[in-house]
């Protein structure tokens, strides 16, 4: 059976009673701790005791204790006690208080990466807000895709109250439960959470971080969203790194949740929050005790969103997109480009800006971030169907021929540019680069400084050779070189022979300067039997133009094919054969029928005046 000499005196009571049932109640005033006890256990109190293990009350009455009155009464050796009694007895289960506090100022402060701008110049790819710059959140500034971190600060509060924290101030396992047992290597492990919110706007977290630091409760946004989470479990006090490089060495890694890409995290503010609950404990199989509302922790630990040194901005970085009014144009023709600002995560805040400084307790007007971008056109090659290889920078090859600037964007949206005109056939393509001021002098222009730092430092353009942003220019239609001949149709044989010529028709051959006719005579059957009869000598390749006079002694069926050749003897055009406007019939002379009368005699009288004309004319040109 326990009894008392089992234990350590932990406290002492006195109580009275003069009558037969009389009722006492010992409560923390009236119990003073053993000094004993307390050599070992500075700082214990009646009310919080230090030790987890069983307390018992245990009463005794000896002569010692009464008064001289009541003295007499008992005997010398009279000793009673109710040593230790179920109902007096109570297993005392001691809590702990654990505290968290996280920077992550300290958790960038030695990041070293970079970022190229458009203007060639490498900057800091992080940047700590500061007083300095008059930012009135506290802030770190992030490019996206830079890693993840927080640093975490795990202690505990001092339960038992003296004056430090130690072991002492921990919940053990069962291995080291009872006197002088506990250590630091048996102190219970304790569950850490904790969650990163993203897609708020730049007055949701300043209103945020002043009702934090004034002590009010703050709840997330509904535009909030969990963009990551990280668990890790420690039993010992000290500064803990989360991070989402596995490069880092960190306590744990964020895990970003479903559908989330931690490396294309939406631009705007978000917030870190860090959770130590009781209910997330595993204490049963280390203590024997499961958790409740009270144990092992008083009280839970939540950390407020936007605490200070908990926030962390993710600088805009718009994608660009473009577009041309035409694919194709003709010489001559203008061209007009639509410059898309689109987001690079769906849930992208646009940065802004307080208009002018305020004093404390007023609100500045917001105004948005203003952005400028600068397009090229390039000529590629001469060539309207060269193809263009899609690259990341603009090729050596590209010929500059167009600039024109967009300013004032100021969200995300779709603009124009002024039409520009095409002269010359070729390829040509669009590139556009956003092109900031990246001025921002934090000592005297803090709001230019503000404005600056959410907005990316590194260069924001699209690949050149996009297939949306290249216009090939037609080369000028030149007219088709259309040749043909117009032949005489149909033709008398007389005296055993028809003279025959072909009239040469152009249209649109500036080029043609010599032109030459083959007569053919058309066989029955395919052109296979078909005959050269003659080709002509070269004439000036003009519209209208008569070949040379070709003789034929028979009749039958004629066609002409021309010959067009250019100032250097190339062949222009080469006339089909048997086409009907070339082809020539020659016939027989019809002999005139005889008769009786007037009209006989008369056709006879025109017949000799007619050939007396004739033999006239021919004398003449004779003399």
């Amino acid at each position: 059976q326990t009894t008392v000499k089992d234990g350590v005196k932990a406290a002492t009571a006195t109580v009275t009673g003069d009558k037969d049932g009389a009722t006492n109640h010992v409560d923390a005033s009236s119990i003073t701790m053993d000094p004993d006890f307390m050599k070992t256990h500075p700082g214990a109190t009646p009310s919080s005791l230090p030790d987890t293990g069983w307390y018992t009350w245990v009463w005794q009455i000896t002569p010692d204790m009464q008064d001289a009155n009541m003295k007499q009464y008992l005997s010398t050796d009279y000793d009673w006690s109710d040593n230790v009694l179920e109902a007096e007895t109570t297993q005392h289960v001691r809590n702990m208080q654990p505290t968290i506090k996280s920077s992550v100022s300290d958790a960038y402060k030695n990041d070293q990466s970079k970022v190229t701008g458009a203007d060639g110049v490498e900057r800091p790819a992080v940047q700590i807000g500061s007083q300095a710059a008059s930012d009135r959140t506290d802030v770190v500034y992030l490019e996206k895709g830079s890693v993840i971190r927080d640093k975490v600060t795990l202690g505990v509060s001092d339960v038992n109250g003296d004056g430090r924290t130690d072991t002492a101030d921990w919940l053990h396992t069962k291995d080291g439960q009872g006197e002088g047992r506990e250590t630091e290597d048996n102190q219970i492990t304790l569950t850490v959470n904790g969650a990163i919110y993203g897609g708020m706007t730049r007055e949701q977290a300043e209103q945020a971080q002043k009702d934090t630091a004034a002590g009010k409760t703050v709840e997330l946004p509904k535009q909030a969203v969990k963009l990551a989470t990280a668990t890790f479990t420690t039993n010992k006090a000290g500064d803990y790194l989360i991070s989402s490089s596995d490069e880092d060495k960190p306590v744990a890694q964020w895990k970003a949740e479903d559908g989330v890409d931690l490396t294309n995290l939406p631009s705007g503010y978000a917030t870190f929050v860090f959770d130590i609950a009781n209910r997330d404990q595993d204490t049963e199989s280390q203590t024997g005790i499961e958790p409740s509302d009270d144990y092992p922790f008083a009280k839970d630990v939540h950390e407020a969103p936007f605490t200070a040194d908990e926030t962390v901005m993710f600088r805009l970085t718009p994608k660009l997109d473009s577009t041309v009014s035409s694919k194709e144009v003709k010489a001559g023709e203008t061209t007009i480009d639509k410059l898309v600002v689109v987001k690079t995560n769906e849930k992208d805040v646009w940065p802004t800006y307080p208009e002018t400084n305020v004093t404390e307790g007023e609100t500045a007007k917001s105004t948005p971030l203003s952005l400028d971008f600068h397009g090229v056109l390039y000529k590629v090659s001469d060539d309207p169907s060269s193809a263009i290889e899609q690259t990341d920078t603009v090729p050596d090859n590209a010929v500059k021929v167009h600039e024109t600037d967009i300013k004032d964007v100021t969200g995300f949206g779709t603009y124009t540019t002024d039409s520009f005109t095409l002269t010359e056939p070729g390829t040509y393509a669009w590139h556009w680069t956003m092109t900031p001021s990246l001025t921002g002098d934090q000592n005297h222009n803090p709001l230019a400084a503000l404005a600056w730092r959410q907005l990316t430092h590194g260069r924001v353009q699209h690949a050149f050779g996009l297939a949306s942003e290249i216009v090939r220019v037609r080369k000028p239609e030149t007219p088709r070189c259309e040749v043909s001949t117009r032949s005489q149709g149909e033709v008398t044989l007389e005296n055993g022979r028809a003279d025959l010529h072909d009239e040469l028709l152009l249209r649109n051959c500036e080029q043609a300067a010599k032109a030459e006719f083959e007569l053919w005579k058309q066989a029955n059957g395919d052109q296979s039997g078909d005959v050269l009869i003659t080709v002509t000598g070269t004439v000036d390749a003009k519209d209208g133009v008569h070949s040379p006079t070709v003789t034929v002694h028979e009749t039958g069926t004629y066609y002409w094919r021309e010959k067009v050749y250019d100032q250097t003897g190339r062949l222009v055009s080469y006339g089909d054969a048997r086409k009907p406007n070339e082809t020539v019939t020659v016939r027989e002379k019809q002999l005139a029928s005889t008769g009786t009368g007037v009209l006989p005699a008369v056709m006879a009288g025109m017949l000799l005046a007619g050939l007396g004309a004739a033999f006239a004319l021919r004398n003449r040109r004779r003399a």
